[in-house]
């Protein structure tokens, strides 16, 4: 079993080339997979989701990378913490789904109240809610589909 997740992107008939490497821990049984999600309208962005948890655990959580085909650069874009400043109160969000892009490019994505055993849900978001994320400035809004 490897101790890394890989990204390898190809660009036409050019041969596949290493992107990101995301390496996990050993020695407290972490585990780390990447899921290619989709690619933007215009193909500059492909969006995955990153699984991080333990083994034998139910400690673990998703989140999203962005890779970007004009840097060939890979990030992972706070936003949940504009989505919450956006709202207007002091709101402990979590990122649920991605669920595409939009004919602009931006990012659809699912949001919710934070939710955990012994921790106050700060009931910002009635749900779940979709908001879209513009990969170029950073700009969040409610979606309007």
């Amino acid at each position: 079993m490897s101790d890394e997740s890989a990204l390898f992107v190809s660009s036409g008939k050019l041969a596949f080339k290493l992107a990101f490497v995301d390496k996990t821990s050993k020695t407290d049984n972490a585990i780390v997979s990447l899921g290619p999600i989709a690619w933007s309208p215009d193909s500059r962005w492909l969006a995955l989701e990153r699984f991080a948890g333990y083994y034998a655990s139910d400690a673990g959580g998703v989140d999203f990378l962005l890779y970007d085909s004009t840097t060939s650069k890979v990030s992972t874009p706070d936003v949940v913490g504009p989505i919450a400043k956006k709202i207007g109160r002091h709101c402990v969000l979590g990122y649920i789904s991605f669920d595409g892009f939009d004919a602009r490019n931006r990012l659809i994505l699912r949001v919710a109240d934070w939710e955990e055993p012994d921790y106050r849900e700060t009931h910002c978001i009635e749900g779940t809610a979709e908001w879209v994320f513009n990969p170029v400035t950073g700009e969040v809004q409610p979606s309007a589909r």
